[in-house]
């Protein structure tokens, strides 16, 4: 065997083992997905943690109190200001993603970072005034202090415009780094301070700080860059200054993303908040809620790594599945906070010898965090920024009130009540979130399929055409090209959808909107016929019209089986069958055995089959049907090949009855 059939037979073994979101969903285990994503996070952030740790040490023994107070918030303004930033970025993820990869990316992308370039250089600008301000008011020339705010504020600038090139393509894919690439850009700065310090004294700290700034922001735009050439879109430029187009709705958006992020960062909202307040006697508590800062984000963040997964289960289809990843990480929320609580004694005994108090009470904090930091994530991926922006006002609201436990001035606050105060609310912005009883305003997702396009005809109870379009001779992007202009023509006066080679569409109100011949010109010569039912009383009745169910494509007949009862007739009419049921989890043994890629292949073709698409897949042992209620995939049929001919199409049209009188029920 050659070295390269070595290597490849090395990297198929490894492709193997690594689970696969879907394929862990589908007859897998969820916990096995969540530990493999949170391995690299876990030790990157552990290292990160050590840094900070020996960062404080450094302020601690530098700075005056009045320097050391001035540090801390400079450096969780900064945090919060990041947090703030990448949150308002949802609105350039979400146009990304509205689309197929293209050339046209990179122009939406050099627009927002024209956005960016502009901040920074004012963030600069102003830091640059500050600095030289103070200069001259002290009359002595910059110290350590100065330069570590300069180098502070310049990394802040400097991730204002990398986050924005990072979040063109993070919309789409994650940006992959090796392990040790993560691992050792974390211990750079500690290497570099141990590097200098024999010939820089205690001005290597910040020397170090830059270096390490410098090197994992260009490590950040070489990987970025190179995930955009992998699904062959320009790289965007940050030299071309394109004018941003930003409406009204837009600034609201990015207004109320950014605010639901940085309630993520607990930590350094409760540090701006006493040293702002200038609480005398709190430099102990200020000092302990600093060094636990990374701990807290983190308890908000750590669910950060699974929003490219929610985004893939965005549509109605996956709605099964996205809930049981969302009560994985329900579970997980606790053993991650436990694991940081842990840690935040860890510390204490390390630095200390002994564990304080409001460390034993950070415990539950923590565990509180984790738990509304995935329920954040989970409404943060679905654009439900209302209910996040309602638990963040229910947060803020409850850390001005933790003042009044604050004495008066000369005395020490009561540092456990404070800590179980901010846990308690911090719980009430949890509550908040999950109660919330209005509308949300989401964004609805692409490609909800024939079925839910179906319920959203039979539930309209005011007159109603069917339109229908067919395109025997055309490709995938020009039949989306039409599908894209029908839509953008009823705007909230119906609903198009693509099914195969044809595109239906219906549309309300006494008088048509559309108009066949104008549709005609949008095909471009590829419209094979254009027809447009007579006006029905309701949705309902139109879909069980003669005439609507012809341009529709509805089944002779069905009706609607427990699902217990299906799954019998199943195993009675197919043997061999095999059953999946989404909600549950449960499925035959068989499919467990199944290999991770051939579970992930059973997702795609299910899906693709829920949105009423063909699919042809030859080599494969089973065909995939799918059970659909409520727009969602329900159960999943996997029907043997080697099953007569017209016994596998008679299945077929029995899932398809089924699921048809389900959607118009």
């Amino acid at each position: 065997m050659s070295g390269l059939d070595r290597w490849l037979a090395r990297e198929a073994a490894r492709e193997r083992r690594r689970p696969v979101l879907e394929e862990c969903l589908i007859g897998g285990r969820a916990g096995r997905y969540v530990l493999h994503r949170l391995r690299l996070v876990a030790g990157a952030r552990l290292l990160g943690y050590a840094v900070h740790v020996v960062e404080f040490l450094f302020l601690l023994r530098v700075f005056t109190d009045e320097g050391l107070g001035l540090s801390f918030a400079a450096r969780n303004f900064v945090l919060l200001a990041g947090a703030s930033w990448w949150g308002a970025l949802e609105v350039l993820r979400t146009r990304i993603r509205r689309e197929d990869p293209n050339p046209a990316d990179r122009v939406e992308v050099e627009r927002w970072l024209t956005l960016s370039l502009i901040a920074a250089v004012g963030l600069l600008a102003v830091t640059g005034v500050g600095l030289g301000a103070a200069w001259l008011r002290s009359g002595r020339p910059p110290g350590i202090l100065e330069l570590y705010f300069g180098i502070t504020f310049a990394r802040l600038s400097v991730d204002l415009v990398a986050r924005t090139l990072y979040s063109g393509i993070y919309a789409r894919r994650r940006v992959y780094r090796p392990a040790l690439w993560i691992l050792g850009l974390e211990m750079l700065g500690l290497a570099s301070a141990l590097l200098f310090w024999g010939v820089l004294g205690l001005w290597a700290f910040p020397v170090a700080l830059a270096i390490s700034t410098a090197a994992s922001r260009a490590a950040t735009v070489h990987f970025t860059a190179r995930a955009y050439r992998m699904l062959r879109i320009p790289v965007p430029r940050w030299t071309r200054l394109r004018r941003p187009r930003l409406t009204s709705s837009d600034l609201g958006a990015m207004a109320v993303a950014g605010a639901s992020n940085a309630a993520t960062r607990l930590g350094s909202v409760l540090v701006l908040f006493l040293v702002l307040r200038g609480v005398r006697g709190a430099e102990a508590l200020l000092q302990w809620l600093h060094v636990l800062a990374p701990l807290l984000a983190t308890a908000g963040s750590w669910a950060q790594v699974f929003y490219p997964d929610f985004k893939r289960l965005e549509d109605r289809a996956a709605g099964a599945l996205r809930r049981r990843l969302e009560r994985a990480l329900a579970r997980s929320s606790f053993v991650v906070g436990t694991a940081l609580g842990a840690l935040a004694v860890g510390t204490s005994l390390g630095l200390t010898g002994r564990v304080h108090p409001e460390v034993l009470a950070t415990g539950p904090l923590l565990v509180v965090q984790s738990y509304v930091g995935q329920l954040h994530l989970r409404f943060f991926a679905q654009d439900r920024f209302r209910r996040l922006l309602a638990g963040g006002l229910a947060l803020t609201l409850g850390i001005p009130l933790l003042g009044l436990a604050i004495p008066g001035e000369g005395q020490a606050p009561p540092a456990v009540s404070l800590v179980l105060g901010t846990a308690a609310a911090i719980a009430l912005s949890g509550v908040v979130m999950r109660a919330w009883p209005f509308a949300d305003g989401r964004r609805q997702p692409h490609g909800e399929g024939i079925w839910a396009w179906l319920e959203s005809l039979a539930a309209n109870p005011g007159p109603v055409r069917i339109g229908r379009v067919t395109m025997g001779d055309s490709r995938a992007f020009e039949r989306a090209a039409v599908l894209a202009r029908i839509e953008e023509c009823l705007e909230l006066a119906g609903k198009a959808v693509e099914r195969g080679r044809t595109i239906l569409w219906f549309e309300t109100g006494d008088r048509p909107v559309m108009n066949p011949d104008q549709v005609l010109v949008w095909g471009a010569g590829l419209i094979d016929d254009v027809c447009v039912s007579d006006p029905q009383p309701s949705g309902r009745e139109a879909a069980r019209s003669e005439e609507g169910g012809r341009r529709i494509g509805r089944p002779r007949e069905g009706s609607v089986e427990p699902i217990p009862a299906l799954v019998a007739r199943l195993r009675a009419a197919c043997p061999g069958g095999l059953v999946v049921d989404l909600e549950s989890g449960t499925c035959d043994r068989a499919v467990r055995d199944l290999s991770p890629r051939e579970r992930q292949d059973v997702w795609r073709r299910a899906r693709l089959d829920a949105l009423g698409k063909r699919v042809r897949t030859p080599d494969s042992p089973f065909e995939v049907r799918s059970v659909v209620d409520g727009g969602e995939i329900r159960l999943l049929f996997l029907v043997p090949r080697k099953l007569d001919a017209a016994q596998r199409r008679l299945w077929a049209e029995t899932v398809r009855s089924g699921n048809w009188v389900r959607a118009v029920a």
